[in-house]
């Protein structure tokens, strides 16, 4: 190597070290940033293992990651939430609904599902109920399915078969199909609406007929969950302490599940299932669990009345600061007592959620 290169190779080297030098420093200040910021973001959700021994995650299909994903939003919507201040407001709503439900003149089951952040609570959630004309909410769910999947359209039409049920789709009570002609032809989307907003049940014959039966509508809701297996006979002790054995019951943590599903599928697709959510915001009926909240809380509920087994049942997705599953079910002699209870309770729940964001 001639001098002139050796001095030219020498001269590169302090060149190279203030380089290195360089680098080290702003990898040192990167990594210090990245610290700084971890901790900023770790104490802002809470900075501290176990949010609560009550959170737990929403029920589906398959426990699975649908209701994991919707916990993992919570931590964000309500992290300004002390976990003390939480709890305890939680501890006393419990002890009221305890008292509530022990001092009620009757029979009474209470599901609760927070749909932000899994946390539940039940009272008597497994007692067998008649169900009633709750169980609409997730047959015409189910009807949505088909729909959302291709088999159905909301324009497509279904003609009424005044035979009586199951043969038709004739059925005493509520709705106006009953007095049509036999052979009256109603969209798909028209026949969906009068089983939800006034609980048609000529309506609901023709969407359970339309989906092949009863029977093939049932193994799908005992998927997401079947406590109480509604085409199964079941007995039981009713209000008054007598025997009772029949099918087509439920619970209140079944129909629940059902609302909580609808929820999913909704936050997943809210083309496909809006109309359903509006008709259920939507119904006649003045009585039920939005009955005694404010007039801009949105309810998407299906209610249920039978005079025969002296039942008044309510199941619905209550929009308040962090939505939530509510469904009561009562069986009492006087049946206004049930509607009254499931105002109150309902009520009791809607406090709870809006005193953490006052």
């Amino acid at each position: 190597m001639k001098k002139s290169e050796r001095v030219y190779v020498q001269n590169r080297k302090p060149k190279h070290r203030k380089i290195n030098a360089l680098r080290t420093a702003l990898l040192v200040v990167a990594i210090l940033l990245t610290a700084t910021i971890l901790i900023i973001l770790f104490d802002k959700l809470g900075g501290e293992p176990g949010l609560s021994s009550e959170i737990s995650s929403l029920p589906s299909s398959n426990e699975s990651s649908s209701s994991e994903s919707l916990i993992t939003e919570s931590l964000i919507s309500d992290s300004d939430i002390s976990r003390p201040s939480r709890d305890a407001a939680f501890s006393q709503l419990k002890e009221d609904l305890q008292v509530f439900a022990d001092s009620f003149n009757g029979r009474i089951g209470i599901s609760y599902i927070n749909l932000t952040n899994g946390e539940k609570f039940s009272v008597h959630e497994q007692l067998p109920f008649v169900a009633a004309s709750s169980i609409k909410m997730s047959i015409v769910t189910q009807l949505y399915n088909s729909i959302a999947a291709g088999d159905l359209t909301l324009t497509q039409t279904l003609k009424y078969d005044s035979r009586p049920y199951p043969e038709g789709d004739y059925e005493a009570g509520s709705g106006i199909i009953a007095n049509e002609p036999n052979g009256t032809e109603f969209s798909v989307g028209r026949t969906a609406q009068l089983a939800v907003t006034i609980s048609d049940n000529c309506a609901t014959n023709m969407i359970i007929r339309a989906l092949g039966g009863i029977d093939s509508i049932v193994p799908h809701l005992n998927e997401i969950s079947a406590n109480v297996p509604y085409r199964e006979e079941v007995k039981y002790s009713n209000y008054k302490g007598i025997l009772q054995k029949g099918r087509h019951r439920t619970c209140s943590s079944d129909l629940a599940a059902y609302a909580a599903h609808l929820y999913e599928l909704w936050k997943s697709d809210e083309e496909a299932y809006g109309v359903l959510m509006n008709d259920l915001q939507n119904t006649i009926f003045d009585f039920g669990l939005q009955s005694l909240l404010p007039d801009d809380v949105k309810v998407a509920h299906k209610i249920g009345t039978n005079n025969a087994y002296r039942a008044e049942n309510d199941v619905g997705i209550i929009f308040a600061d962090e939505p939530y599953v509510l469904c009561v079910m009562t069986e009492t002699e006087n049946q206004s007592d049930g509607r009254s209870a499931l105002a109150q309770v309902s009520l009791m729940f809607y406090e709870y959620i809006t005193s953490l964001y006052d």
